[in-house]
């Protein structure tokens, strides 16, 4: 009797556990495969995003070849293939740069290369646009008119130039906000204008959580 009493309260004890675990195990799952397929965590390395992303980036030199990095940015990018269909001008994504030094040239369909640069920049102008920078103004020309835009978000005292540029059907014009330190559009394939494509626009950045230390 005593025995089954004993064993009864094992019981007890145990199948809760077991049930709370495998409740753990499931919302585990869950989150991997929503965060793998809809949302990722990302951390902003380096400087081509101050002053609106990793705006107290540190370095600490560890020896002469190795340095530490202190306090960078992390948030979350949608990838739902809805919200890539809706990105707005001026919006920060993520996306490959499939040339492997910036000095390839590419077309699109070429296959990406396995070293290809993963990058966090913002969208300057859409498909079909025709635009030049002036300085920290972005003119976009609509109809026979050019329409001047302050682009308030870029580092202070930076400036670019562009001759006119036209954007054409499924590509992107994408910047840093840290002109001059930003490898992007402006400067690729040794100093002539590239384009992304929408193939390789990965997510759009929703939310910045906070800072972390690498």
């Amino acid at each position: 009797m005593k025995k089954d009493k004993l064993f009864k309260k094992q019981n007890m004890f145990m199948m809760p556990t077991i049930y709370f675990l495998i409740v753990i195990a499931l919302v585990v799952n869950i989150f991997i495969f929503f965060n793998q397929h809809y949302y990722l965590s990302v951390y902003v390395e380096g400087q081509s995003m101050s002053p609106t992303l990793n705006v107290n980036l540190e370095t600490k030199v560890i020896n002469a070849t190795t340095r530490k990095i202190f306090n960078v940015n992390f948030g979350y990018v949608d990838q739902h293939k809805e919200i890539k269909k809706t990105i707005k001008r001026f919006d920060i994504v993520t996306t490959y740069y499939p040339w492997d030094d910036y000095k390839q040239p590419y077309e699109k369909g070429s296959k990406v290369d396995k070293n290809a640069y993963y990058k966090i920049k913002r969208i300057i102008a859409l498909p079909g646009d025709t635009f030049k920078i002036d300085g920290r103004n972005l003119c976009l020309k609509i109809g026979d008119e050019w329409v001047e835009e302050e682009m308030d978000f870029v580092r202070e005292g930076a400036t670019r130039y562009t001759d006119e540029i036209i954007v054409g059907k499924n590509e992107y014009y994408v910047a840093g906000d840290n002109w001059g330190n930003s490898t992007d559009c402006s400067d690729h394939n040794g100093g002539e204008k590239a384009p992304i494509y929408y193939e390789n626009i990965t997510g759009v950045l929703v939310a910045i959580q906070g800072t972390c230390t690498l």
